[in-house]
């Protein structure tokens, strides 16, 4: 699955993203600035032409966690995991209390509370996805443990963040985000990873990577817009060259 980082505020762009061949989005909240009718506009107008929507939560606040799950998201993915117990606690919260303050809000994915509860537990409680980032070393120390917690959907590898927290090292940061490869598809989880970069690809899906963020929202405009300049003021000189010469 290939898909995008966003942090654009206008819930058109998330319109457009579905209409392509995006199979899901990342709206980062934590980087971004979303308020919370902001961020349930943008996942509604995704929402509404079936794309895929994850949430990248800025922390592990549960009031937090439970807007995102409310107004839509599809999965949350929660930075900055360093502990089995912070994420243990994360997951119990999104399949338990989460869900049944989603229907006693009446919110968005309740259906504003149409369906009963049980049939509402029985669709949702399993599934949001929960996806702990695994982006700093303590993390990487208790990957194996992490990764044992009953209910975790999957692992984002933190790629940069990591590099940075290893002083730069970015063969230190490869080295031990393979091994936490290898121990999340032990457990049969969904591996994520931010990857810019295409002639990587092959190697880290052989690793088990299956949710590739290849780029940014905000990349992805600012590439689109030179390459598009460029082109045009190519073919003015292309062709100028050419009148003149002939």
């Amino acid at each position: 699955m290939v898909g995008f980082f966003t942090r654009l505020r206008d819930s058109a762009a998330y319109e457009i993203l579905a209409k392509t061949s995006t199979d899901f989005i990342i709206i980062d909240v934590e980087h971004g600035s979303f308020d919370r009718a902001l961020l349930a506009e943008c996942l509604l107008a995704g929402r509404a032409h079936g794309l895929p929507m994850l949430v990248r939560v800025p922390d592990e606040n549960e009031s937090t966690i439970q807007h995102s799950i409310g107004v839509g998201a599809d999965g949350i993915i929660v930075p900055h995991i360093s502990s089995a117990q912070t994420i243990e606690r994360i997951v119990a919260f999104v399949r338990t209390r989460g869900v049944e303050r989603a229907y006693a809000g009446a919110t968005r994915i309740s259906t504003y509370r149409r369906d009963s509860w049980s049939e509402f537990n029985a669709r949702e409680a399993g599934r949001i996805l929960v996806i702990a980032q695994i982006d700093e070393p303590p993390g990487i120390a208790a990957a194996q443990d992490i990764v044992s917690v009953m209910g975790l959907d999957g692992v984002f590898l933190g790629q940069i963040g990591l590099t940075l927290a290893l002083g730069g090292d970015a063969r230190a940061s490869e080295a031990a985000l393979d091994g936490v490869c290898r121990t999340t598809m032990a457990s049969n989880l969904l591996i994520g990873l931010s990857l810019p970069d295409e002639k990587m690809a092959t190697a880290w899906h052989r690793r088990g990577v299956r949710l590739f963020a290849i780029d940014s929202d905000q990349s992805l405009l600012k590439s689109a817009a030179d390459a598009r300049a460029n082109l045009f003021r190519s073919s003015i000189e292309t062709n100028g060259n050419q009148a003149r010469e002939s």
